[in-house]
């Protein structure tokens, strides 16, 4: 079973009950987006060049489970690669994961809350070793197709059918 909880802000909590462990916190799900918690020159360092958002969970520390998080970005971030990077001890930045951007949101996991930066680039910026990484790879199907997918599977469904119904009507005509 998946929980789904989706905030004023438009990001949606995806927690997978089969990830809750018996010493699952109390978790504060607020998550604040487009925050500057993190010093803009550290930022650019990260970014390489590349726009960025910073998130701010107000949780602190783990969450007992894991959990994706759908984050709403700029359409015109379609097809980038949203790199996260966890603000380690107001130091330094700690690759956690990455995705591509489809429909206008980043889809990234999450086991802990703390300060962090997405920055949004053409390929992904570190090796993804999420549990989850291959939730989030790029690999696509066409009915992966951006806003036409629920579309797209009704043809294919369809087409399905239509094939299937014409070999039963085949096969009748040959055993007459």
């Amino acid at each position: 079973v998946t929980l789904e909880i989706t905030l004023d802000n438009g990001v949606t909590w995806k927690i997978e009950s089969d990830s809750i462990s018996e010493d699952a916190a109390d978790v504060d799900i607020d998550v604040k987006i487009k925050t500057k918690n993190v010093p803009s020159k550290k930022v650019e360092e990260i970014a390489e060049g590349n726009e960025t958002m910073q998130l701010s969970l107000a949780h602190n520390g783990e969450f007992g489970f894991k959990a994706s998080l759908d984050i709403p970005v700029e359409k015109k971030h379609n097809g980038k690669v949203a790199n996260l990077f966890h603000y380690k001890n107001n130091k330094e930045f700690e690759f956690m994961a990455s995705g591509k951007v489809k429909n206008g949101k980043a889809t990234l996991p999450f086991t802990h809350a703390s300060e962090y930066v997405v920055v949004f680039a053409d390929e992904a910026m570190g090796e993804d070793v999420s549990s989850a990484a291959e939730i989030y790879s790029d690999s696509s199907t066409i009915l992966d197709a951006d806003s036409n997918s629920a579309d797209v599977k009704v043809y294919v469904i369809t087409l399905a059918v239509l094939a299937f119904a014409g070999f039963a009507v085949a096969r009748k005509i040959r055993q007459k």
